[in-house]
């Protein structure tokens, strides 16, 4: 990619990684309409860095609540034992060994990716995972009512999101919900564990620069990585506002519309160009 497909690239990677409409679809889209054959691994790590960098500076504030909820947890007398922790970072703690699992299992059975009719068929499913909690009466469970169980299946959820189509935020949200969670509570946990699921994506992409060594144009593409970069950074951290504050005003219908539209746009896409 050139420094202008490259800016392209990171602000639609970096609005679409939070909110819920899958950014690895819009990256294979994009890939697709530039002629790229085969993903840059380093462009990739380059996103990635700096969506998580995005992620830590946007959603510091919740952060630094969690630091102090867990020192006050550590000192009342449910927390005694020293390495006990508050709820809300129990949950993310506990999706980790799911997420990691679903995401290297996919990670290896797919070295080719999908083509882009899947893809479609995939943001399909998307948006019925974010429109259904819709259809269901909403719950109000806290972080110390969700079981271990829920914390899997927002795991798995999370890691899905290395499939393209399937947004990690809005699949971990709406199974929250489906479990019966707080709205504002659910978005909350589904970017702490993002945390998780983009250290992950961080170490595929070094798995993936290992194993093309050699064929990856690091120093020639270095300006395209560094404007990819900073447009993911600045699009993420407006991703993380957003999503809190459509969380806050409304539900994921209107998400779960873009996604089918999406998917058929892609695959309409798809049809002229071959």
């Amino acid at each position: 990619m050139n420094w202008i497909e490259g800016l392209l690239y990171g602000l639609i990677s970096g609005i679409s990684e939070f909110l819920p409409i899958s950014s690895r679809a819009h990256q294979s889209f994009l890939q697709y309409i530039f002629g790229v054959q085969v993903a840059d691994p380093v462009m990739q790590l380059f996103v990635h860095g700096s969506l998580l960098a995005a992620l830590f500076v946007g959603f510091k504030p919740y952060l630094e609540q969690i630091r102090r909820n867990n020192a006050s947890y550590r000192t009342s007398g449910r927390g005694r034992r020293p390495n006990k922790t508050a709820p809300d970072e129990r949950i993310s703690k506990n999706a980790v060994v799911p997420l990691l699992i679903v995401m290297f299992l996919i990670s290896f059975l797919l070295t080719d990716g999908l083509p882009l009719p899947l893809v479609a068929v995939i943001l399909i499913a998307n948006g019925i995972l974010l429109y259904l909690p819709e259809r269901f009466a909403q719950g109000n469970k806290a972080a110390g009512s969700m079981s271990m169980l829920d914390s899997w299946l927002m795991g798995i959820a999370s890691g899905l999101s290395i499939l393209p189509g399937v947004s990690g935020i809005g699949a971990s949200v709406s199974v929250s919900l489906l479990r019966g969670a707080d709205r504002r509570k659910a978005v909350n946990w589904a970017l702490l564990i993002a945390f998780y699921t983009l250290c992950a994506s961080i170490c595929l992409d070094f798995f993936a620069i290992i194993a093309q060594r050699g064929t990856v144009p690091f120093f020639s593409s270095l300006f395209s990585y560094i404007t990819a970069a900073a447009a993911a950074y600045c699009s993420g951290f407006m991703g993380v506002k957003l999503v809190k504050l459509f969380t806050a005003h409304n539900n994921y219908c209107g998400f779960a519309y873009y996604s089918w539209g999406m998917a058929l746009f892609v695959f309409l896409m798809y049809l002229i160009v071959i």
